[in-house]
């Protein structure tokens, strides 16, 4: 299945929320999804910092029940030892519970 304009919509779609969420803090200058491969990757350019941040989702799930939408990270890496332990130790193989709004878009990731 030919994937690339829904990929596309939702990269865009997704930047757009994140850019207006992280004023003041930075900026997504690059995000790409491959819903496929459930994975997506993704560059913010932060305040203050010389060199972008570079993140890889490897691996996600995205589970729905019913209105209800939870997003679990299997793999991912980031070009900062720092926050590859943050991953590690808070956010890889945990199960978050998405908002409302967030769970019919979710839904399309999966």
């Amino acid at each position: 299945m030919f994937r690339g304009p829904k990929d596309a919509a939702l990269a865009f779609s997704a930047r757009t929320f994140l850019n207006s969420r992280l004023k003041g803090i930075g900026e997504v200058t690059h995000l790409a999804v491959d819903t496929g491969a459930h994975s997506l990757t993704l560059t913010i350019a932060l305040a203050g910092e010389a060199t972008p941040v570079d993140i890889h989702i490897r691996q996600y799930a995205i589970e729905r029940l019913g209105e209800q939408a939870t997003l679990e990270i299997i793999a991912a890496d980031t070009s900062r030892p720092w926050l590859n332990a943050v991953l590690t130790q808070f956010v890889i193989g945990h199960r978050f519970q998405l908002p409302d709004k967030a769970a019919t878009v979710v839904g399309l990731l999966a």
